[in-house]
């Protein structure tokens, strides 16, 4: 409890340069009441891994946000998830790996201001997904079934990281999709959520053109693919965790914070460009260039 007390006193001393009035005060009254509570996180399934897919996702708006992520394809199931995410994982697996590659890495990870915040398990559980999604201050989840996105199989290909990809549209969350698959892959996943195709999904547009998922490399896995099980995620409907997303975007954009009793810790990070990323409950308020744009709409 001193520690926390003293580390919450570091935060003090430095945030006053950095954030405005309200955010101070708010960080004042939980120094006053803050109580320390540590993550109880263990590997809950790992499976054997056979490919790997690096997609960029891209955002377009005012500002351009690009995002690199990664597709972990398993015997028995898949992840999706940040790449410098992925990249801490996999360098617990590297024998002799130094603490500070961990830690620059790790860095990398929490100072990125384009920082995919969802992760997505298919067929985990069987014939199901498992959504975890960032939702400040906390981080929730949910499973949905598998199957949902009816797949049109329309004419034209395209070549995508030396494969040929075939063309398929569909309607899922509010938008429509055009996807390219390879059915030379013998995998039905892809980034996000896409699934039940006859082929590794390799790139993705939605109709405005205003999300693409698009790989830039696959190649053979040596990381384990693996979901942990954290006490600290609430579980919840797909319905509720998209609504509490939008609130808490909303809530970020206009500068309010949490209620004193919804944090357990704060720190703040300063990123490669000089600015603060505020993270409460080890959950990151980053700052949107274009606004929230969701993937699903409804």
């Amino acid at each position: 409890m001193f520690y926390a007390i003293f580390r919450m006193k570091q935060i003090l001393i430095c945030v006053a340069r950095i954030v405005n009035k309200a955010i101070l005060v708010f960080l004042c009254v939980l120094f006053l009441s803050f109580q320390g509570n540590a993550q109880n996180s263990s590997v809950e399934s790992q499976c054997e891994p056979q490919y790997e897919c690096v997609y960029s996702y891209t955002i377009k708006g005012g500002v351009q946000e690009t995002y690199t992520t990664v597709l972990q394809i398993g015997k028995e199931f898949s992840r999706f998830y940040d790449y410098t995410a992925y990249a801490v994982d996999s360098l617990s697996f590297v024998p002799d790996v130094s603490e500070e590659e961990i830690s620059m890495y790790n860095d990398l990870r929490r100072t990125s201001m384009f920082y995919f915040d969802s992760e997505v398990w298919q067929n985990l559980p069987a014939d199901a997904m498992t959504v975890l999604m960032e939702v400040s201050p906390n981080r929730m989840s949910y499973q949905e079934d598998l199957g949902k996105m009816t797949w049109v199989l329309e004419d034209g290909n395209e070549s995508i990281c030396g494969y040929t990809c075939n063309k398929a549209s569909t309607v899922y969350g509010g938008r429509k999709w055009i996807v390219w698959y390879a059915p030379e892959i013998a995998s039905s996943a892809g980034p996000w959520k896409f699934n039940g195709l006859p082929g590794l999904v390799m790139a993705a547009l939605d109709q405005e053109s205003q999300h693409e998922f698009r790989a830039i490399a696959f190649r053979k896995g040596d990381t384990p693919v693996m979901k942990t099980n954290d006490a600290t995620v609430f579980q919840s409907t797909r319905e509720k965790v998209l609504s509490a997303k939008s609130q808490s975007e909303k809530r970020i954009a206009e500068g309010k914070m949490p209620t004193v009793s919804e944090v357990r810790d704060v720190s703040i990070i300063k990123t490669r460009d000089g600015n603060s990323i505020i993270y409460i409950n080890g959950v990151a308020r980053r700052p949107r260039p274009n606004g929230y744009q969701p993937l699903e709409l409804e």
